[in-house]
């Protein structure tokens, strides 16, 4: 019997920032189609949402002054028996956003 692994995958903490919170809830979208989570969690293990840290480069450096958006890098932890061996990499901008294991 399999266990159905998702539930726990994306629940996301209420103090997690909402941009970690859109890339979860686009995530599940994408499983609810392609249905790739179970076996994502046997290799990497489980998101810990709430840890993820969120960098903006400086101006010059992919924004200038006067671009009233910014681009971001989200880094999500994956957690494995209390071991972190993956990081889920997201460049957010307002046109694209682009994931990276």
């Amino acid at each position: 019997m399999t266990i159905d692994k998702t539930e726990k995958f994306f629940t996301v903490p209420a103090n997690t920032d909402p941009r970690v919170k859109a890339i979860a809830d686009k995530i599940k979208r994408q499983d609810d189609s392609a249905h790739f989570v179970n076996k994502l969690v046997e290799k990497i293990g489980y998101p810990v949402w709430n840890k993820a840290l969120i960098a903006s480069p400086p101006m010059g450096q992919g924004r200038n002054q006067t671009d009233s958006s910014s681009m971001d890098y989200l880094y999500i932890p994956f957690d494995n028996d209390s071991t972190i061996n993956a990081t889920l990499i997201v460049r957010t901008d307002p046109e694209d956003t682009c994931s990276d294991y």
